[in-house]
């Protein structure tokens, strides 16, 4: 039994094909799976769990406060000494859930510095991600920073200056392949 972290852009509408497929796939190995509570990805990754009558779910809030919970499922809080809701507050839950997964399912919209930083989490922690990029229609498993290289070469100069700013990019997978190159 795996535990998958779900997550994805707020601008997602709706769940690709070959997602839905693989979360029934893992819904009927009995994995377990763990999502936030924002709007977009996770509203919609828990609308489908809650129709499919998936059981094994996990919703992760911060400091208490759960914005969406479809299933009325346990929550995982995750407390802050912060209050100022930004980027760094969010990604601290993601982090967490990262750390807690086997692997993740991330569905991107070609722009969201969020869901990119949950990739890079679990590279980081070596767990893999598929992710499906709605820029190019495709799904693809994220197991080396060559993958995720290929994933966001598609975005545009702005998004990848955003990235460098709040996420850090480069830096990171600069330190991924130094590591690789240490282990040999």
């Amino acid at each position: 039994m795996k535990k998958i972290f779900l997550g994805g852009s707020q601008k997602v509408a709706s769940l690709p094909t070959d997602i839905l497929r693989l979360l029934e796939k893992h819904i009927s190995e009995g994995d377990i799976f763990i999502l936030g509570d924002a709007d977009g990805a996770d509203k919609k990754f828990q609308e489908f769990l809650f129709t499919a009558g998936c059981h094994k779910v996990t919703v992760y809030c911060t400091n208490g406060e759960a914005r969406y919970n479809k299933g009325m499922w346990p929550l995982q809080n995750v407390s802050l000494d912060r209050n100022k809701k930004d980027f760094k507050y969010y990604t601290e839950k993601d982090r967490i859930m990262a750390i807690n997964a086997d692997s993740g399912i991330m569905v991107w919209d070609g722009e969201s510095k969020g869901t990119i930083n949950n990739v890079l989490n679990l590279l980081e922690m070596r767990k893999t991600a598929v992710v499906a990029n709605s820029l190019t229609g495709e799904c693809c498993l994220i197991s080396t920073t060559a993958d995720l290289h290929a994933l966001v070469s598609v975005v545009t100069e702005e998004t990848k200056q955003l990235m460098e700013k709040k996420i850090k990019i480069s830096r990171r997978i600069e330190a991924m392949d130094n590591e690789q190159i240490k282990m040999f």
